[in-house]
């Protein structure tokens, strides 16, 4: 291929500017008289005639083959015309073919005070993975163009675009955005790369025997994920592939405008391995990494085994200033949500938290929100539910999600063991075994219990239940206390017996009934009319005592505070002038023995006299 040059048909003058048909133009190296070749059009195969003969028109085709030429015009008799030294500008041939012509182009962006640049380096801030041979056609294996445009793209924090199409690996490899399967000693600065695509029209996926995340994310900080789509494919029993799987460690990962959908998994029979859209790993305790940051939304996982789980080790994430932060939408999945970890080594702060926030919304799932083990988090979730019990049961191929799943596992909210923790669950449970399930859960070395405790409940979930709406799990003693559990009347009328242990300090309230554990007030307390605004009544301490205060008259006969019995009937008043009214009392025409005598004082405390008790009397 040839190089850019001159318009590519020239056309020359005599002096008198007449075409100088016949005309001859010699062509030399810059600064001599030594023949330089110049080709009759772009390709550079065919070379003028040197000198080059004008036509008719004084017009011929000169395409240039180095930066500088010097020329020199001649007429048909061979007079000079004119010439010229260091003529150039142009592009070379051999930078034509490195660059395709782009770093020789400037580029300049609109606005004051803009910066030029060229056009190559333009181009290079976000680069195809097709620039690196990817393809896209679901079938062939692109692992080593991903591989190439990685190791290019994260040095330099390039963005990588992912146009539509099916970019898959089927070499038992996960895309090559890691630090490799090893385990990590510090974080990988990926300088806020992002792969990106057109939504989930740009679907990547792995096709695997045992088992191949799509983006296992090792170890990695500074790195960013838009508009994609992941799926996997197993053929082997040995274990599941998840779509997005942050291991190793993390800081500063961000993911936006995710799908993930019917994510291969194996049915372990006691466990399932696999199939979760996004999940987040970290390290043990022994590991020299850190975690900092993780924020991902707009997720959509349909037909996954879970939509978002984090297992963090609590020895380990208890040092981390950990920040993670989900905002999800997960269908027909076995489970919505999961946060939950191992029983701890050792022992932990009473005020050690995770650092995580999750809004969900989870349509037609087995289990939507499922917690154990979990420190200072806070989760929003609403539940949606059209299919029955039995269908929730089944994966999107049909079979069920385990072998072990039965209909006494369709639980809306399950928390076992929350410490500092807020939860607020709500929507619609319409065929379950429980809408929820609160309690502990073994955790012998942490110090603290497995106790859930210190932990605020919102439950407003309709539906109906096979069992007790709301189950109290007591695993062998750890149980729920030092907790508030607001239950609406559609959740739930009445709570197992247990939440209201009073050793239990629990705040229990459903709808407008409360029940108060250990409750110290300052100021007064006061009774409403039914418009729930005007007082009449006053509880608060006068000098150290309790005192009841009427607001409504300061008539004599007004009642201060009355006894009532079971049917409302009054039995017993005082009235503002410490008279007292009661309802038991008689005439009597005659009385026996005085068997006792009460004691009656004045208003200053001193005794005025007594009130005889007689043995009988007669009416």
């Amino acid at each position: 291929m040839t190089t850019n040059s001159t318009p590519p048909k020239l056309q020359f003058f005599d002096l008198n500017g007449a075409p100088l048909a016949g005309g001859k133009l010699y062509t030399y190296a810059a600064g001599t008289t030594t023949p330089q070749t110049t080709y009759t059009d772009f390709t550079g195969v065919s070379a003028n005639t040197n000198p080059v003969i004008l036509d008719s028109r004084g017009e011929a085709s000169v395409w240039l083959d180095t930066p500088l030429y010097k020329m020199a015009l001649y007429d048909s008799t061979n007079v000079l015309v004119w010439t010229v030294d260091n003529i150039g500008g142009f592009a070379t041939l051999s930078q034509l073919a490195a660059s395709g012509g782009s770093d020789l182009i400037g580029y300049l962006p609109a606005g004051t005070g803009a910066v030029a640049t060229t056009v190559q380096a333009k181009l290079r801030e976000s680069v195809s993975v097709k620039d690196f041979g990817a393809v896209g056609d679901g079938v062939t294996n692109e692992f080593n163009a991903m591989l190439a445009a990685w190791n290019y793209a994260y040095p330099i924090g390039a963005n990588l675009y992912f146009p539509s199409g099916t970019y898959l690996i089927n070499n038992e490899s996960s895309f090559p955005f890691n630090q490799g399967s090893g385990v990590v000693t510090a974080l990988l600065d990926c300088n806020n790369m992002t792969i990106f695509g057109d939504g989930p029209s740009s679907i990547l996926k792995t096709s695997s025997v045992n088992g191949a995340d799509v983006l296992q994310l090792n170890g990695l900080k500074n790195f960013h994920v838009r508009n994609l789509q992941v799926q996997s494919v197993v053929s082997g029993s040995a274990s599941g592939s998840n779509g997005l799987s942050v291991t190793g460690g993390f800081d500063n990962i961000t993911v936006d405008n995710f799908w993930a959908y019917n994510l291969a998994y194996v049915d372990q029979t006691t466990y399932i391995d696999g199939g979760g859209a996004v999940s987040i790993q970290p390290p043990g305790e022994a590991s020299t990494s850190v975690m900092g940051s993780f924020k991902a939304t707009n997720i959509f996982a349909d037909g996954c085994v879970y939509g978002f789980t984090y297992q963090p080790d609590n020895d380990f994430a208890f040092t981390q200033p950990v920040s993670i932060d989900v905002d999800i939408v997960v269908s027909n999945a076995r489970q919505g949500v999961i946060v939950g970890g191992a029983e701890t080594t050792s022992a932990v702060s009473a005020n050690s938290g995770n650092g995580v926030r999750i809004r969900c919304q989870s349509i037609n799932c087995m289990n939507d929100v499922g917690i154990s083990r979990a420190f200072g988090i806070e989760i929003n979730a609403q539940i949606i539910q059209t299919k029955t019990a039995a269908q929730l049961l089944l994966s999107p191929n049909g079979t069920q999600w385990t072998s072990i799943d039965t209909i006494a596992d369709v639980i809306g909210f399950i928390c076992t063991y929350a410490k500092n923790s807020t939860f607020a669950i709500y929507g619609n449970k319409k065929d379950c075994r429980h809408k929820a399930k609160i309690g502990g859960a073994f955790d012998p070395n942490s110090g603290q219990g497995g106790n859930t405790n210190n932990c605020d409940f919102y439950l407003n979930i309709t539906g109906t239940s096979a069992g007790v709406d709301v189950q109290f799990n007591d695993a062998g003693g750890n149980i729920m206390d030092n907790s508030r559990l607001y239950v609406t009347p559609s959740t739930a009328i009445t709570l197992p017996i247990e939440f209201y242990d009073p050793a239990l300090d629990n705040t229990i309230t459903i709808g407008p009934d409360t029940r108060l554990q250990n409750i110290a007030l300052t100021g007064q307390i006061g009774w409403t009319q039914a418009d729930g605004r005007t007082v009449n009544h006053l509880k608060y301490i006068l000098s150290g005592d309790l005192s009841t205060r009427q607001t409504t008259s300061s008539a004599a006969s007004t009642i201060v505070e009355q006894w009532v019995d079971n049917n409302q009937s009054r039995k017993l008043a005082i009235r503002n002038d410490g008279g007292i009214l009661t309802a038991n009392r008689s005439t009597a025409s005659a009385v026996a023995t005085i068997n006792t005598v009460v004691p009656i004082y004045n208003e200053s405390n001193a005794l005025i006299g007594y009130v005889p008790v007689y043995t009988t009397f007669t009416p």
